[in-house]
């Protein structure tokens, strides 16, 4: 399937006259739908069956402790569950029996690219695992667009993906606190918790593999560790503590009970109010 995808890929950017400069202006133009419908369609052909969509908007999943904004905060650890949607998004049952097995075979192929980009010079490969990219970033919003031709059986399918991520994210949460580790930040895909010793992380890796494959799938969304300490008031991930007169989060413009904005996302309300009173906003 991986020689057909990265065909299907090659022939869309030779037939728009696509390059790394101008595809973003260029799908803009052609409608990404229609640059979604395209691809899939080629790939798989025309799926089982439609259905009339119902989108919907679901809380989206955040919560921040006061002693985060408050104080400066020593051997953190951040908790990433990397692809947690995607994890999600493969339990679903699609329109296209195989659309799981193309989900994979999407983000296999685009690591296999990144790893040649500079090796084979026979096609743009950079553009082609860009589009792939793309792709894959826009099969959340897919599944509920009304013109798109990806559909789920499930009434609720984003719902659902966000309603089982939290799932995931609380059992992991549940188990942190139970072990007294405090927990200072969530959102959809990190947990940054008090330092976790490492026969604790050993146990919670075991405990994340038995207890979240319940909602998602924990053999593509995996658990990792990035611990930096903060002793020198940053790390390494893609967000920032600064000391300053008072401590901040780096790319956090606002932070209220209503209104989070962190890393250029904004969140309206708090998904967590009443989870952990502790440490509650």
């Amino acid at each position: 399937m991986q020689n057909k995808i990265a065909n299907t890929f090659i022939d869309y950017i030779n037939k728009n006259q696509l390059t790394q400069t101008n595809y973003s202006e260029e799908l803009n133009s052609i409608s990404y739908v229609t640059f979604f419908n395209d691809i899939t369609s080629t790939i798989l052909g025309t799926p089982l069956y439609t259905h009339k969509k119902c989108p919907s908007t679901v809380s989206p999943i955040t919560y921040i402790a006061e002693s985060a904004k408050e104080m400066f905060i020593s051997d953190i650890d951040i908790l990433t569950i990397n692809s947690m949607y995607y994890g999600v998004i493969t339990r679903l049952e699609f329109n296209y029996e195989n659309y799981s097995e193309l989900l994979d075979n999407l983000f296999e192929l685009r690591k296999i690219m990144k790893k040649r980009v500079f090796e084979d010079t026979s096609y743009d490969v950079n553009l082609v695992q860009s589009l792939i990219k793309l792709y894959l970033n826009l099969v959340y919003g897919m599944i509920d667009n009304a013109q798109s031709i990806l559909t789920s059986a499930n009434a609720a399918p984003r719902a659902y993906i966000v309603e089982n991520s939290k799932k995931a994210i609380l059992s992991i949460t549940a188990f942190l606190i139970n072990r007294g580790i405090p927990i200072y930040y969530i959102d959809t895909d990190e947990i940054h918790c008090g330092n976790i010793p490492q026969e604790q992380y050993i146990e919670l890796q075991e405990y994340y593999d038995t207890i979240t494959n319940e909602y998602i799938d924990t053999s593509s969304a995996t658990l990792s560790k990035n611990s930096d300490g903060f002793t020198q008031g940053y790390y390494k991930a893609k967000k920032q503590f600064i000391l300053s007169e008072k401590t901040r989060m780096h790319g956090l413009k606002e932070v209220n009970a209503s209104n989070v904005k962190f890393d250029n996302k904004k969140y309206f309300g708090s998904t967590f109010p009443d989870q952990f009173p502790e440490y509650a906003i």
